[in-house]
């Protein structure tokens, strides 16, 4: 079962979200302390739209690129019925696609679930049912792994449709969708699940601001 503790925890992510304002100087009072990461990377893209802002091996995105891409997984899954709150399973390997995963889902004011796809499938099956997701985004080559027992709605991160949108903002925004807004802090931001003392796993809740 899920406990709403309020201890920080990471994730497998290669896209560390720190560096946002690691360089901003010491204070005894966070100026950051009332802003969502969603929007602290928005202003970021808008300052260094052609800068690297994730890399593995040899694929790369730009903050522009990694921006627009986020907007329109969040569109997206705003379109389902995603909002605060709502649980979105992540089942993604190590490469850039996370980025957009994560920030997409933030934007939609969902709570990312990172899972790692090495994982037993009883032990996928049993956090996405704990958690009671009804989206979940995916690699194409995992999609059948979910055959039979989930009957939510599926993001495939690297179907090629998402390319063609992005082809089709650089000439209108609109294609992006309105971006929602959210500013309570107790919104959930994400889910770790541990091993457990029980043997099942267990869910740790951060929220936003956390």
């Amino acid at each position: 079962m899920m406990n709403n503790n309020n201890a920080v925890n990471t994730t497998d992510s290669n896209f560390d979200l720190d560096h946002l304002v690691s360089l901003q100087p010491p204070s005894k009072v966070n100026p950051f302390a009332n802003t969502r990461v969603a929007d602290l990377f928005r202003e970021q893209a808008r300052k260094t739209p052609d800068a690297i802002a994730v890399e593995m091996g040899d694929e790369s995105m730009t903050y522009k690129e990694l921006d627009q891409r986020s907007d329109l997984l969040s569109s997206a899954l705003v379109e389902t019925g995603v909002g605060p709150n709502d649980i979105v399973a992540m089942n993604l390997s190590k490469n850039i696609y996370q980025a957009v995963g994560i920030l997409g889902v933030t934007k939609s004011g969902g709570a990312f679930l990172p899972m790692d796809p090495s994982w037993p499938p009883e032990r996928r099956q049993y956090i996405v049912k704990d958690a009671n997701c009804r989206v979940a985004i995916i690699q194409g080559q995992f999609k059948g792994e979910y055959d039979g027992w989930f009957d939510g709605r599926f993001m495939v991160v690297d179907d090629p449709l998402w390319d063609d949108l992005l082809q089709q903002a650089q000439s209108d925004e609109s294609v992006l969708g309105e971006q929602p807004t959210f500013s309570n802090p107790n919104d959930i931001a994400y889910i770790i699940f541990t091993s457990g003392s029980t043997g099942k796993p267990k869910g740790v809740m951060v929220n936003t601001l956390a």
